[in-house]
């Protein structure tokens, strides 16, 4: 059980009360016939951690992905990962606007193709983002030569303190005799003086090692 300090207890009872602790969303990821379905907060899909796998850590809001082989058929790693989030900071009568931002970079890296049929290797990359009706993705694909990628994608959104809404974001990766590598950072931006995101899974722009993952847990603490 976490432990938190007299005064961390008495910050979180002046800020607007979050949503109560429960089951966070969950994610999804597949690879050919493959399919998982993760619900902790950090997650890889190579347990040993000297293979570049592809992951997620929901804490720090960070994905990556690197996918790829040589074959006929080009094969692919798709990951989904969500959340739920809410603004915690004082009360307003009024909702509160500012925006979450999915930094994507990568590179699909193409070439020629070494095995029939002969010809250029192929790769591919596509990231979105999305929360309610509101969505921004990109998609590169590479024949031949390399494709870079550095795009920021950018959602508005608008909420009360306390009021939970859920974002989502998903990177996909692939080749032919190829590979595609992608990383994406999620951060909220514009968020007025006083007020914070925090989510279900812990989000923290700048995690601490005292930090509650949600109201839930900072009440079940002291009871």
């Amino acid at each position: 059980m976490r432990r938190f300090t007299l005064g961390l207890l008495v910050s979180a009872l002046a800020l607007s009360s979050a949503p109560a602790g429960g089951a966070c969303p969950t994610n999804y990821a597949s690879t050919g016939p493959y399919q998982f379905y993760p619900t902790e907060a950090v997650w890889r899909y190579f347990d040993n951690p000297t293979i570049d796998s592809p992951s997620y850590d929901l804490i720090l809001g960070t994905m990556h992905s690197r996918w790829g082989a040589c074959s006929e058929q080009t094969l692919s790693f798709y990951m989904t990962v969500h959340d739920d989030y809410w603004l915690q900071g004082p009360a307003s009568a009024t909702a509160i606007s500012f925006s979450a931002r999915f930094h994507v970079t990568g590179v699909a890296q193409g070439g020629n193709r070494p095995l029939p049929p002969y010809g250029c290797a192929y790769a591919e990359i596509s990231a979105d983002l999305s929360s309610g009706a509101l969505h921004d993705g990109l998609s590169a694909n590479s024949s031949c030569t390399s494709v870079d990628v550095d795009r920021l994608l950018s959602i508005p959104l608008e909420h009360l303190p306390g009021e939970v809404f859920q974002v989502t974001m998903k990177l996909n990766t692939g080749g032919s005799c190829s590979f595609a590598t992608a990383d994406g950072v999620l951060r909220f931006e514009d968020v007025p003086a006083g007020y914070s995101i925090r989510s279900c899974q812990g989000y923290d722009a700048f995690p601490t090692p005292a930090r509650p993952t949600s109201w839930g847990n900072v009440k079940a603490a002291y009871r």
